[in-house]
């Protein structure tokens, strides 16, 4: 019999992954800065584009953590004055901040989109290594668009928890 897999568990899965690409990501930044001071100490040759490579591989080390984040309730929360209202108040306040996150992130999801694709046509890139900016745009509108189902999800397990009241 085929196991079948939640939403909610699919996209913790996904976000889990992507978070681990990007840790290797910047496992690979560290290296790289670390050659990088390496070569220009000891043989003053160092390495071309450095700076372009870096700025790249932080957008994908900050897009594919994000999700994560926000699943494992990894960012930081001001609940000083929540935190005194009663439990029911609090859920109440939790939907509506999960609507308007949703909505917020959701526009920034898809202006990031149109802008991603504005610049594949533009022809952006990077200015030593004249690497194409759009697939990096790109891949920051995939880990928003993964941050909206986490906040989807967030939103469902508050409502489930309020109605059930």
């Amino acid at each position: 019999m085929k196991k079948q897999i939640s939403f909610k568990t699919g996209i913790t899965k996904i976000a889990q992954l992507l978070d681990g690409i990007g840790q290797m990501v910047l496992m690979a930044v560290m290296l790289l800065v670390v050659l990088n001071i390496v070569m220009r100490t000891l043989f003053d040759k160092p390495i071309t584009g450095v700076y372009d490579l870096v700025s790249l591989f932080m957008v994908i080390v900050i897009a594919l953590a994000l999700a994560n984040c926000a699943a494992e309730k990894g960012h930081i929360a001001v609940e000083f004055l929540v935190e005194r209202f009663p439990a029911g108040i609090q859920r109440i306040i939790d939907i509506i901040m999960n609507i308007a996150s949703f909505i917020f992130i959701g526009l920034f999801t898809y202006n990031v989109g149109v802008y991603a694709y504005a610049a594949a046509v533009a022809g952006d890139e990077s200015f030593t290594l004249k690497i194409p900016h759009y697939p990096f745009i790109y891949l920051v509108c995939i880990g928003y668009l993964l941050l909206c189902m986490v906040i989807i999800i967030n939103l469902f397990d508050h409502v489930k928890e309020v109605s059930k009241q």
